[in-house]
């Protein structure tokens, strides 16, 4: 039997039997951010941490410029275990203010790139460091401390270059011991640890053909970074992943994540919010409700998805309180990563999800009370909402 055949027969095989087992794990417990004591964030684990069975890691990038450009990046590295199909992939997005049919279809004031890399093709590796970050993708890198990054993306199509240095106006952090882990062996974990806020400064080239001149524009604004990785399928760790950012000009930063757990695991929230002040933290809660309000169900690649553009979430600290109302919701991206990897991956991982990224602006409304202090604070957010199927 030809390796590849059966290689690719073991890999079906290794499906059906997760599928038929789903059923018998509706008891597994979790264990949420909080149930271990809570461990420092460490920029040297922002390196690949390739796992010798199926897995998902992600490097994820939000920048909001000063002049209302948002700009997306993404890379994710993923495998099957074995050695099968261990693929990387990149989404640029760059979204002018004025710009027009966003959805995710393209338009005026709109740039979409993607590229695709292949560990076989020696296209994507790392450097081993102690105290940094080294990650490069052909051409593509990120580098750096925690102290801050430097990102140089391009799309394959050579129309959307991204040139940007990144410094860190927060500490590292991780919810909790930034792991969560599925099971009464733990072996399952999804990890995440983020740069909470950034001040992002450099320069970005977009053509509307790959042979037209460079037009270097220059750019400084404010972001978001968090680097994830899961040994499993996303939709074993959550049927969606839903965050929340609201990165104030007078330094103010309110973020939310809450990680919707499966059915067979309890279909329960695993949460957490971040209240930073000039860098600094002042409210850290994972007694977190989301209680979503307009919900829209919408058709994206053959596949329907209900999208939060409306809810309201309540958390809370002892006597401190931080409540937030967010609506009026404008759709900016939708995009599958399936649209970024190999036939063949695409057409196994199809078979069991359909993993959808929508990012959304947003008004929201907040009421913060701490240290007996209430503030009313409003203003335009962000919703990032990752569905898995």
């Amino acid at each position: 039997m030809p390796r590849s055949l059966h290689a690719g027969l073991a890999l079906f095989a290794t499906l059906l039997l997760v599928a038929s087992s789903a059923g018998a794990q509706d008891a597994d417990p979790v264990y949420g951010w909080t149930d271990d004591p809570p461990v420092d964030a460490s920029i040297a684990e922002w390196r690949p941490n390739i796992q010798p069975e199926l897995y998902f890691e992600n490097w994820d990038f939000w920048f909001w410029m000063e002049d209302g450009t948002f700009v997306g990046v993404q890379f994710v590295t993923s495998s099957f275990g074995f050695g099968i199909e261990r693929q990387g992939s990149a989404r640029f997005l760059v979204i002018e203010p004025h710009a027009t049919h966003r959805g995710g279809d393209g338009g005026d004031g709109i740039a979409l790139g993607d590229r695709g890399f292949n560990w076989d093709n020696n296209d994507w590796g790392w450097e081993d460091l102690d105290d940094a970050v080294d990650v490069h993708w052909i051409d593509c890198y990120v580098r750096g401390t925690a102290e801050g990054l430097a990102l140089y993306a391009r799309d394959r199509r050579r129309r959307v270059f991204l040139d940007l240095q990144i410094h860190a106006e927060a500490a590292l952090f991780r919810p909790g011991d930034g792991r969560l882990e599925y099971g009464w062996d733990r072996h399952t974990f999804y990890s995440m640890q983020a740069m909470p806020r950034v001040r992002v400064t450099g320069r970005i080239n977009r053509k509307a053909d790959r042979h037209d001149p460079d037009a270097w524009v220059d750019v400084a604004g404010v972001g978001y970074v968090e680097h994830s990785l899961t040994n499993a399928y996303p939709y074993e760790i959550a049927d969606a992943f839903l965050g929340f950012r609201a990165l104030r000009d007078d330094g103010l930063s309110i973020l939310v994540d809450s990680v919707q757990l499966p059915t067979a695991r309890g279909a329960r929230a695993v949460p957490w919010m971040l209240v930073l002040l000039d860098g600094e933290v002042v409210f850290e809660s994972y007694d977190v409700t989301i209680l979503q309000q307009d919900v829209r169900r919408e058709d994206w690649g053959g596949t329907e998805y209900r999208i939060p553009y409306g809810y309201v979430i309540d958390a809370q600290v002892g006597d401190d309180r931080v409540q937030i109302e967010v609506g009026n919701s404008e759709l900016v991206s939708a995009d599958s990563f399936l649209n970024r990897i190999s036939a063949f991956l695409r057409s196994v991982i199809r078979t069991v999800m359909s993993p959808y990224d929508f990012e959304l602006s947003n008004d929201y409304n907040a009421l913060v009370r701490i240290d007996g202090v209430t503030a009313g604070v409003a203003g335009r957010g962000w919703t990032t909402f990752n569905a898995t199927r």
